[in-house]
């Protein structure tokens, strides 16, 4: 499963995955472009909800990281489930908020919902529904006409994650759910949790409301004094 997820992000980001970044004392930082962003104040707080916020802020940009957990796990980006957010904005009033909340662009992920029945395998088909157009899908079938695997030939544009299409073709009864789109994504991981301090990793790519993109490499956040 580790090889499959360093896989995904080398082609999302052009990337190495590393097991670990090296800090030697408390840091929270990340490669934007080609600039180093680094916090000069920074906290880790737990909510109400049990969930992790990391807030921290230089003098040109503020980054907040939130997962609905501080277990030791990995947490993804850009999904539906999200169950991890980052937020990236400038501090001068009227800079871009870049966000790796859902966003509206070309499908990158998605699952069978249900497998429906009279399809023919072996093929490209186009999908109906969603909020966008475009999307065409490899299609294997079983011996009864069954959806059972699905991979992307044309990822379209404009959806977005929750979309629910159906599968053309067929008696038109198979359904995909959007799980992902291609401008926004990446990943949590906490490596370690003490109870009074954290430590992880984050790689995300985030999109503005004009739908600007920019991505964050080689994150990472170093033994975070824990206040509650």
């Amino acid at each position: 499963m580790k090889n499959i997820t360093c896989l995904f992000l080398v082609s999302l980001f052009g990337i190495s995955c590393q097991d670990d970044v090296a800090f030697n004392n408390p840091a929270f930082q990340v490669a934007i472009g080609n600039s180093l962003w680094k916090a000069n104040s920074k906290s880790a707080k737990i909510d109400a909800s049990g969930g992790l916020v990391l807030e921290g802020s230089s003098s040109t940009h503020n980054l907040k990281i939130q997962t609905n957990s501080t277990k030791e796990g990995v947490y993804p980006l850009g999904t539906t489930n999200q169950d991890g957010i980052v937020v990236y904005k400038g501090v001068s009033q009227g800079t871009e908020s870049f966000s790796t909340a859902l966003v509206k662009g070309p499908v990158s992920q998605m699952e069978i919902v249900k497998r429906g029945t009279g399809y023919l395998g072996a093929r490209i088909v186009s999908v109906s529904g969603g909020s966008g157009t475009g999307l065409k899908v490899n299609i294997e079938v079983d011996s009864q006409g069954m959806i059972s695997e699905v991979t992307l030939a044309n990822p379209g544009k404009d959806y977005k994650g929750g979309d629910l299409v159906t599968v053309n073709g067929g008696n038109n009864d198979a359904q995909l759910k959007i799980s992902r789109t291609a401008n926004t994504g990446g990943q949590i991981v906490i490596t370690e949790n003490t109870g009074t301090t954290i430590s992880g990793t984050f790689m995300f790519m985030a999109t503005s409301s004009s739908g600007t993109t920019i991505s964050g490499k080689e994150g990472g956040f170093y033994k975070m004094p824990i206040s509650r």
